[in-house]
This record gives C-alpha cells, structure tokens and sequence, in this order.
C-alpha cells in the first residue's frame, strides 16, 4: 500500500551503475533513498548549481547495491523560475565542472566503461549548450573543451540501457 491508495508496485530490481547511468534523470537528486553512510565520503557542494551533477555518481559508485523500481512514484514539479528553466552561465559552468570532475572520476579509476557513459552525457550537454538563447555569453572556450574531451574517446559501441525510471 501506499499511503491511502492499494497500489501495486513492480518488485525492485539490482541494477549495475553502467546501466543505471543509461536511465533518464539518473543523476537528480530526488527519486532516491540513500543509506545514510554513502554521505560519510560525499557531501554535496556548497555554491553549486546542479549540485546532485558532483555527487550522484560517486555516491551510487560507492553503493554495494543499487536497486530501482520502474514505476512512477514520484511528481516533480516544474517551476518557470527554475535553475533548469532558466538557463544562465553559471548553471553551464557547474555542470561542465561536475561532467568534468566525473569524467576525472572514471578515468582515475580506469572505470572506461563509465567514462564512456559520461563522455555520452558530456555530448548531450554540447548539444544542450548549442541550443540555449545565451548569446551575451561566450561559450567558446567550454565547447573546444568539451570537444577535446569527445574526441579522445571512442564512443563506438553500446550505451543504451532503460529508459525512464524512478529508484526508491
């Protein structure tokens, strides 16, 4: 049961991080329950946009287990003054940082086929920042930086997983 509602739930399923990184919306915040201890190690950034972009990763990358439900348990609201609705230079700059950190990550720890999954994350972000109406801003710099980084990989290959997902 689920508060007043007779709801039936899917049985949750282990899922490995690679595939879980494939998921829409894997990386928020909200959608999640955490054991408490992951936070010993892994705090979220003060003075960050974005902040759950520095830490998603290395908190389910610590996890022993990671389980998720493909129900849609969980609303989000959807406000028009937003961080995500309104797209300013310092929400590109911290999300370049956090796929950058994460980037850093993976490869220190030779993890590439997690790197892999990050370079794919780091192209949608390319193809986002081409996109958003920030013509005060220039981009240029972060858009060379980005492609380099896509560049040095090989993204061949598989890097699909589920698509939509809520995790409790």
């Amino acid at each position: 049961k689920i508060g007043w509602a007779e709801t039936s739930i899917t049985p949750s399923k282990k899922i490995s991080l690679y595939d879980y990184m494939g998921i829409k919306y894997w990386s928020t915040a909200w959608g999640k329950i955490y054991n408490h201890k992951l936070f010993k190690k892994t705090k979220y950034p003060l003075g960050r946009l974005h902040e759950d972009e520095f830490t998603t990763y290395k908190l389910l990358y610590n996890a022993k287990n990671i389980f998720y439900c493909p129900d849609e348990l969980y609303f989000y609201r959807l406000r028009k003054n937003s961080i995500t609705a309104n797209i300013k230079l310092k929400n590109l700059i911290d999300i370049n940082d956090a796929l950058q950190e994460r980037l850093d990550f993976f490869n220190q720890r030779k993890e590439d086929h997690l790197v892999k999954r990050t370079l794919i994350a780091y192209s949608y972000f390319f193809v986002k920042l081409n996109n958003v109406e920030l013509k005060q801003y220039d981009c240029k710099e972060m858009k060379n930086h980005i492609i380099k980084q896509l560049k040095q990989e090989d993204l061949s290959g598989p890097a699909n997983g589920p698509s939509a997902i809520c995790t409790p």
